[in-house]
């Protein structure tokens, strides 16, 4: 196979490893390439192009080898185990293709997750709320500020605070009119079982986004919907986590704005006009 004889690095010289180097970050792009094309992109020369070309085909031609050499990258891609798991020897290219798969596979595994029952009953807390709070340390921070103006976009007051204390604050005060959400990537986390507590004194409904239902912060929870999570693969497990939780504040803000469907338009429509207003100044 011309892939397991690469990874001889001793068996080329250092023009062959520059060509060799270019064919595994980008083979999609060498199916229509000749072998000027390939020297041209790789910095070398033909004739490198073509000395390297027989040592891997066995003189059989640079088509043959184009369509063997891409045929192996994608049965590489195809048989991986676990598909979407990124290893040592990976291309751009199978980096590309293992990253857009995670996400796809992700977001299919958390829609099929999906109960629609607590999704109904997620949207009417939503609506009949008067304010959204969030809580969430570290990551979990930093994924939901974008939402914070979103949710602002779709006629709602939302709140969320960087440190503890704030949260705390915010929690103590809370209101039966308000929702809370609470993101926790193991549904442990003690200063938000803390901040839980206080919101279940306060009544305050609580939306959970965490992997599992039997945790403390769980047991707290209003309405659980489940994340996705991979904490056993390093590599892959933040994207994992990380594109469920989008997906799902995605789809909380669709059903904001599809149940206050005019009101949202008209507010989307003076912040443009404002906007327009404020950079002709």
């Amino acid at each position: 196979m011309i892939l397991e004889q690469l990874q001889h690095t001793k068996n080329f010289s250092e023009s062959e490893q520059t060509i060799i180097r270019y064919l595994l970050n980008a083979p999609e792009t060498i199916l229509d390439f000749s072998i000027k094309d390939l020297a041209k992109v790789s910095y070398t020369s033909p004739s490198t192009v073509i000395r390297l070309v027989n040592k891997l085909n066995n003189k059989k031609g640079f088509s043959h080898f184009k369509a063997t050499f891409f045929n192996e990258i994608n049965s590489l891609a195809a048989h991986a185990t676990p598909a979407t798991a990124i290893n040592i020897n990976e291309t751009n290219y199978s980096i590309i293709n293992k990253v857009a798969n995670l996400e796809i596979e992700t977001i299919e595994k958390t829609r099929l997750s999906i109960n629609y029952t607590t999704i109904a009953n997620v949207s009417k807390l939503l609506n009949s709320s008067t304010q959204i709070e969030f809580f969430g340390f570290d990551d979990n921070l930093h994924l939901v500020k974008t939402y914070l103006y979103r949710m602002m976009a779709l006629g709602k007051q939302v709140s969320i605070h960087d440190s503890a204390n704030a949260q705390y604050y915010q929690a103590i005060q809370s209101s039966s009119k308000a929702v809370a959400i609470i993101m926790s990537r193991t549904g442990e986390n003690r200063r938000l079982v803390e901040i839980g507590n206080h919101l279940k004194e306060r009544r305050t409904p609580i939306i959970l986004l965490t992997p599992s239902r039997d945790s403390t912060l769980g047991q707290l929870a209003t309405e659980w919907i489940e994340i996705q999570n991979d904490i056993h693969r390093e590599s892959i497990g933040n994207i994992v986590y990380d594109t469920c939780c989008q997906y799902i504040l995605n789809v909380l803000c669709g059903i904001l704005y599809s149940n206050n469907y005019e009101n949202n338009k008209n507010i989307l429509q003076a912040y443009k006009k404002n906007v327009k207003h404020m950079l002709l100044k």
